[in-house]
């Protein structure tokens, strides 16, 4: 692993002494954890390499499937092999993902993927964890280890993993909780807007400017202003959620609501009704060609679920965590969907 970030990071650095010097990209996803990597990563860059032109690049797990690469680049928090990435002009690329791995990996001179799935199919460990791991030796990384345990917290490591646990307690916990509550809700009433990308670059500089989860809380910004928005919003939409039982124990839920996403409302709904396998879709994606739904279950493999039901119905791709994952569907097989979770085993 470490052999793979030196090569990668000496590539950068000659890169940076040529003529013409192209200024890295990082690519995140577009969630906490995404944003919170994607924070420490521009961190090391910038304040341990002295790379001033990095820029930032917000990708949707659906953008990320066409993006081609041009100058030396980062992808943290995103799915994506290694193969699946357009490269013509060979730049060094390095991947930080933890997702499940959907498919073999190849690698190649240029190509750099760092997994702790790799090794261990069932271990999760947030990518914010996983990138200040590699860094924490930095100091610009060692005294932003908060920013990781939000990062951790909005992907819920610390429930699903005892080393992050254990990481997130060195913290006041309800100090990045709140954190963490504050980037989702800035995160999730941004996400349709046009300049998202410039809203969300902005977050992270000025996530890197504090030196602590309670500086950001205490220090009066447009973000909290957004975040405040969103918690009412968020109340709303799981006041006005239409709950329907499908068998004994799985749930089905529709949401109407402009800013809050399924995934969202998904993890708050599973928290309240935890014998129960969760699915959950917004109303107004009817309207679209596609459906995107949301699954929450302790009781059974959510990812194989979600890959299961992709494999039985045409056009169609699923997948994500144990404990959560997601499904994307033509609208007009939804009946199909509902007739195999109605009759799918309870675990």
């Amino acid at each position: 692993m470490l052999t793979d970030i030196n090569c990668f990071f000496d590539q950068i650095k000659q890169s940076q002494t040529n003529k013409l010097k192209l200024s890295p990209h990082i690519f995140y996803h577009s969630d906490t954890d995404g944003l919170c990597s994607a924070a420490l990563m521009f961190a090391y860059l910038t304040k341990e390499l002295s790379i001033q032109d990095v820029k930032l690049q917000c990708l949707s797990i659906d953008e990320i499937q066409s993006v081609v690469v041009f100058s030396p680049s980062i992808f943290v928090d995103l799915p994506v092999l290694p193969q699946k990435i357009e490269n013509p002009q060979k730049q060094p690329i390095l991947i930080i993902d933890h997702h499940m791995i959907s498919d073999k990996i190849i690698r190649d001179n240029n190509v750099f993927y760092i997994n702790p799935r790799e090794n261990d199919p069932e271990v999760y460990k947030p990518a914010s964890f996983v990138v200040f791991s590699l860094f924490e030796q930095y100091e610009a990384i060692k005294k932003r280890a908060f920013i990781a345990a939000v990062g951790i917290i909005g992907d819920m490591g610390d429930k699903n993993d005892e080393d992050c646990k254990n990481f997130v307690e060195k913290f006041d916990k309800d100090s990045v909780l709140k954190l963490s509550e504050v980037i989702t809700g800035v995160v999730e009433i941004n996400k349709k807007n046009f300049n998202f990308n410039a809203i969300s670059s902005g977050l992270i500089k000025f996530l890197l400017e504090q030196n602590s989860a309670e500086d950001f809380l205490t220090k009066p910004s447009e973000y909290l202003e957004q975040a405040d928005e969103f918690q009412k919003n968020l109340k709303k939409a799981i006041c006005l959620s239409k709950i329907e039982k499908l068998n004994d124990v799985v749930l089905f839920v529709q949401i109407d609501s402009k800013f809050c996403s399924p995934s969202i409302i998904s993890n708050l709904i599973a928290d309240k009704y935890s014998d129960n396998t969760i699915f959950v879709v917004s109303k107004s994606q009817f309207k679209n060609q596609r459906i995107k739904i949301s699954c929450r279950s302790k009781l059974l493999d959510c990812n194989h679920l979600m890959r299961q039901i992709a494999s039985q119905i045409p056009d169609s791709n699923g997948g994500g965590h144990e404990r959560a994952a997601g499904l994307i569907i033509p609208v007009k097989y939804f009946q199909k969907f509902i007739n195999f979770v109605k009759n799918m085993p309870p675990t």
